[in-house]
């Protein structure tokens, strides 16, 4: 297996996911906060992208997380045939190369929204079913 970032646009400057996950593998656990107490060493492979910008930088994008955070995590309740389902209030879509936020209302009216939400689903779905392949794996003793 290659290991490879899900959204380069995401990853820090210069450094590989193979040399993250190798990283990774290096801490007492692969947590965010092994990581983040790692990082602090000034010859390790994420200082500069931790440390390397004011707090005033790292401070807004702690305030812009903690709303993606809040917005993700609003659900409503949606009845499908007999079965209630709880879904997220608030979905990301990508449409047209560009992504945006959009409410269940505003995704439900609109057709390239609607077609953009359903490719998105589609995406998560094939992750579900790739995981679920890979815990039979591992509990069959393959993995």
């Amino acid at each position: 297996m290659t290991a490879q970032w899900s959204d380069a646009a995401r990853s820090p400057k210069g450094v590989s996911a193979e040399a993250f996950l190798d990283r990774l593998k290096t801490l007492p656990e692969p947590s965010p906060e092994a990581s983040y107490e790692a990082s602090k060493a000034p010859n390790d492979l994420l200082h500069e992208a931790t440390w390397g910008e004011g707090d005033q930088v790292w401070a807004q994008r702690a305030r812009l997380d903690y709303h993606r955070n809040l917005i993700q995590h609003v659900v409503e309740t949606v009845v499908v045939g007999q079965k209630e389902i709880t879904v997220r209030a608030v979905e990301f879509v990508r449409t047209n190369g560009h992504g945006h936020w959009a409410m269940l209302e505003q995704i439900r009216g609109n057709p390239d929204l609607l077609q953009a939400y359903a490719t998105e689903v589609g995406r998560l779905l094939e992750q579900a079913t790739a995981k679920h392949a890979k815990l039979r794996e591992l509990m069959a003793g393959r993995g």
